[in-house]
């Protein structure tokens, strides 16, 4: 029979899942509108390249350092409440960073955003995954994550939206907003029961659990908490994060986590900051004539037309290699004039006026974060079809019928029989052709033999489901 699993109300579950949403939307949006901004604090504030990246990495080092803080408030003080510091101390920095007098002030603010984001990212999926039920656990907290890469987007389309008034203030400004909501949200939820429960506070506990499910739901749900805490007791230890049972998990997140930085946030203000240089140049630009210096191509294969050039302005000489259209590239050669426009603020932002510059689509940030999202909401899918074999499905011995090789792996070809002597099939796809007529052992769901899978799998240790049903039992 199915493992029985707890009834919650759907309602109580998108409030959490919205709120933890939100705390996801407000990370990736601060951390991502510094992509936009940083062109127009630059002119804003003159600063220098030293104290632009101070401002850029305030906010992560605040993160770590917030993410240490939280974790252990979130264990003394309580989920609930950590999330409610962070969404103050959101709204704080939120409102600090667009009225900054001075640089100084702006680090400041962008500190505290760093240290509420860290707050939220360490509180938030473990407060999602302490309310929720076993059965949607997973797909919750991936919601934060995808919430997360949101918020890089909508930190873009809100550069995109103010880089024609080159306003860095409205920019910062509109984080306010979604701050006020997950504070006032928070407010409306419970503490985590699984907390209440480790401090001693069963009874709390209890109306917390009965406050979002019934009765039998919440004896299924405080089955889970008790079985959660006593594993926690044997196995809470710094090495476990090393184990060879967790190393895979492990380096799947951390390579989604990377691929998110590496092909999201900066593509995202590369992008950003082309977009905000093609608007000095449009709104500030003046002319000048600059002499060519070099044609060449580069490129793979050679397939790219470049150009350099040279151009003088205040006394100093500016220099800039650009990609050039073939039918212009023919027509120019070393010591040629070439009409330019430049920000005579920053003359290094400059471009010749004679053909518009190659620049990155606006859409590609988006369509980066989305690739690196749909993996993280595809993955959990064959990880719960493989735990819920083990946890539900049946044994039964098979053997080896064919293969076939299809591009780069074998496809296997395999029979098992059922108790009432039926004869079922499947398939697999594995590296190295096996031997047909081989003995397998094949789980499978009673309900719906089709789905089955070859055992050991690949994504499940079976036995951490053994123990938690020995510890049921």
């Amino acid at each position: 029979m199915p493992a029985e699993q707890p009834v919650v109300r759907r309602a109580f579950l998108l409030r959490v899942s919205f709120i933890a949403g939100l705390g996801g939307i407000l990370y990736g949006f601060d951390v991502g509108i510094i992509a936009a901004a940083l062109l127009f604090v630059r002119n804003t504030f003159a600063l220098s390249t030293h104290v632009e990246e101070i401002v850029v990495s305030v906010v992560p080092a605040g993160t770590m350092v917030g993410a240490i803080v939280g974790g252990i408030l979130s264990d003394r003080l309580g989920r609930r409440v950590t999330l409610l510091w962070s969404g103050v101390i959101f709204i704080v920095g939120s409102i600090l960073a667009p009225l900054s007098p001075n640089v100084g002030a702006l680090i400041a603010a962008r500190s505290l955003l760093g240290f509420a984001i860290g707050f939220t990212s360490v509180t938030a999926p473990v407060y999602v995954s302490e309310l929720s039920p076993p059965q949607l656990r997973g797909t919750l907290i991936g919601m934060y994550q995808f919430a997360l890469t949101l918020g890089i987007v909508f930190a873009n389309l809100v550069g995109y939206w103010f880089a024609a008034a080159q306003s860095w203030r409205l920019m910062f400004a509109t984080g306010v907003l979604p701050a006020l909501v997950f504070l006032a949200l928070v407010f409306t939820v419970p503490e985590s029961p699984r907390w209440l429960f480790i401090k001693d506070r069963t009874e709390e506990g209890e109306q917390v659990l009965l406050s979002y499910t019934d009765a039998r739901g919440a004896q299924l749900l405080l089955d889970d908490i008790h079985l959660a805490t006593e594993l926690r007791q044997n196995q809470e230890r710094w090495t476990a994060l090393f184990a060879a049972k967790a190393r895979r998990g492990i380096v799947i997140a951390v390579g989604f986590v990377i691929g998110a930085v590496v092909l999201g946030v900066f593509l995202g203000r590369k992008v950003q900051r082309e977009a905000a240089e093609r608007t000095l140049l449009r709104d500030q630009g003046i002319a000048a004539e600059a002499v060519v210096t070099r044609v060449w191509r580069g490129g793979e294969k050679d397939s790219e037309h470049r150009v350099t050039y040279n151009f003088e302005y205040g006394g100093r000489t500016y220099s800039r290699s650009v990609g050039t259209p073939v039918k212009i590239w023919r027509a120019l050669a070393p010591g040629a004039d070439l009409p330019v426009r430049f920000v005579p603020s920053r003359p290094a932002i400059n471009h010749p006026a004679a053909w518009p510059s190659k620049e990155l689509p606006l859409w590609l940030p988006y369509l980066i974060a989305a690739m690196v999202a749909v993996p993280a909401f595809l993955l959990p899918i064959p990880v719960r079809r493989e735990a819920r074999l083990l946890a539900e499905g049946r044994p039964a011995p098979g053997r080896v019928t064919g293969f076939k090789k299809i591009d780069q792996s074998i496809r296997v070809q395999y029979e098992f029989r059922l108790l009432n002597g039926t004869v079922a099939k499947g398939k697999v796809n594995r590296s190295k052709p096996p031997v047909v007529g081989a003995p397998l052992c094949v789980l499978y769901e009673p309900e719906n033999p089709r789905r089955n899978a070859l055992y050991p799998l690949s994504l499940v240790r079976l036995e951490n489901v053994m123990s938690r049903t020995r510890e049921k039992v």
